[in-house]
């Protein structure tokens, strides 16, 4: 499941980079490069919203 704080990290490019270590924590790689980063985190950040739209 996609952590809640991709949402923080998708409204601020600083907040990215600092979601990074936080989702290393958790496992799961994070990638380095930027721009995949960002890919990363739009995916998450629609994962969330598709799975808590009817919640």
């Amino acid at each position: 499941m996609t952590l809640l704080s991709v949402l923080v990290a998708a409204s601020n490019p600083v907040m990215a980079r600092t979601c990074q270590p936080v989702v290393l924590s958790f496992g799961p790689a994070a990638p380095e490069a930027a721009n995949v980063l960002f890919d990363v985190i739009e995916a998450g950040t629609e994962h969330v919203h598709r799975f808590w739209k009817h919640r």
